[in-house]
C-alpha cells in the first residue's frame, strides 16, 4: 500500500465554494504534506492552474453559479494534461457523460475525504 505520509501527489487544487468542504479538505491535504491551492470559478481555477504547480484537482459537479462541467472545460484549456477528480453530493454522474467517460475525469462522490480523492486519483477514468 501506498503511504500517503510521503505522497508522490506535491500539490491539489480545490475547486468547490463550500468553505466548510474547502477548509476540511484542505486540512486533510495538509496533514499529508500536500500543499492547497483553491478556487471558486472555472476563471480562478484556469489561472491557479496555469500559474501553480498543481498535481490533480478535486472539483464539485454543483457550484454556486457554475457547473464543474465548466470548471472542467476551462482547466482544460490552462493544462490538458491535469489529472481531474469531479465530486458531487448528489451521486448523479449520468449526465456528465461522455466529459467523464472520454476526458479523464474521475467521479467520486460525497462526503470525502483527503484518502478518498487520492484512491480515486489513481483509479482508472
Amino acid at each position: 500500500m501506498t503511504d500517503l505520509k510521503r505522497p508522490r501527489v506535491r500539490s491539489v487544487l480545490l475547486v468547490d465554494d463550500d468553505d466548510r468542504v474547502v477548509r476540511a479538505l484542505s486540512r486533510d491535504f495538509r496533514e499529508l504534506g500536500i500543499e492547497v491551492w483553491t478556487a471558486s470559478s472555472p476563471d480562478e481555477a484556469a489561472t491557479q492552474a496555469r500559474d501553480r504547480a498543481v498535481d490533480f484537482a478535486v472539483v464539485d459537479l454543483i457550484l454556486y453559479d457554475s457547473l464543474g462541467v465548466e470548471v472542467i472545460h476551462a482547466l482544460r484549456r490552462a493544462r490538458p494534461e491535469l489529472p481531474i477528480v469531479l465530486c458531487s453530493g448528489y451521486a448523479r454522474f449520468d449526465w456528465v457523460g461522455d466529459l467523464a467517460r472520454t476526458g479523464g475525469v474521475r467521479c467520486i462522490e460525497k462526503p470525502v475525504n483527503a484518502r478518498d480523492l487520492l484512491t480515486a486519483l489513481d483509479s482508472e477514468p
